[in-house]
């Protein structure tokens, strides 16, 4: 019998916001760093080192404002695949895949070619973060961001829209670039 403690890790999706960062940050090639944690007290005034570039998750964006530049990650727009569902140990039937949309928020001083040129490194950078295929075409392979991610998989991503709108707000420009993605729960990590 299992219960709800072996699944919260598998509906924790702020574990997929958590390793797109860190893939960003390690892996990427490009400017980024984690700003300060959360138990830092420092971190609402924290700057990165010179040139770099914060790259924040959901709970980082609601502390850290006033980093520019910086690029922000949130999830939204979740929904089940209709036909992935699986019984679980107890014989409950549960979604393990959905689909949503990861939507990266890049934020500037109110510079047009700054703003231009940071999105220009995010779209040059989010195809790295496409799952990679075993060389027989077995399966999905360790590459990208499942390289980081212990409970769940990533199967695919592609831009959901792309347009060049900025707002501008009081000192800031701030543009957004969707990507859909579909993803599901490990088959070794269900608990069946």
């Amino acid at each position: 019998m299992s219960d709800y403690n072996d699944f919260k890790p598998l509906y924790d999706f702020s574990l997929i916001e958590i390793a797109v960062q860190k893939f960003f940050v390690e892996l990427a090639g490009g400017p980024f760093v984690q700003p300060a944690g959360d138990d830092d007290p420092a971190r609402e005034n924290w700057t990165p080192p010179g040139g770099a570039i914060p790259f924040y998750t959901p709970a980082q964006n609601l502390v850290h404002q006033k980093c520019r530049p910086r690029v922000g990650l949130m999830q939204n727009d979740f929904s089940e695949l209709p036909d992935a569902r699986r019984v679980d140990v107890n014989n409950v039937l549960r979604a393990f895949a959905w689909r949503g949309t990861l939507r990266f928020g890049v934020v500037t001083e109110p510079n047009y070619a700054l703003h231009r040129d940071l999105r220009a490194v995010m779209l040059a950078l989010i195809p790295q973060l496409q799952p990679t295929y075993e060389a027989d075409g077995s399966g999905l392979a360790a590459g990208g961001v499942n390289q980081y991610l212990d409970f769940h998989e990533v199967a695919a991503l592609s831009l959901a829209s792309l347009n060049t709108d900025i707002m501008a707000g009081q000192g800031y420009y701030l543009s957004t670039i969707p990507v859909n993605y579909t993803f599901g729960i490990r088959p070794t990590k269900w608990p069946a």
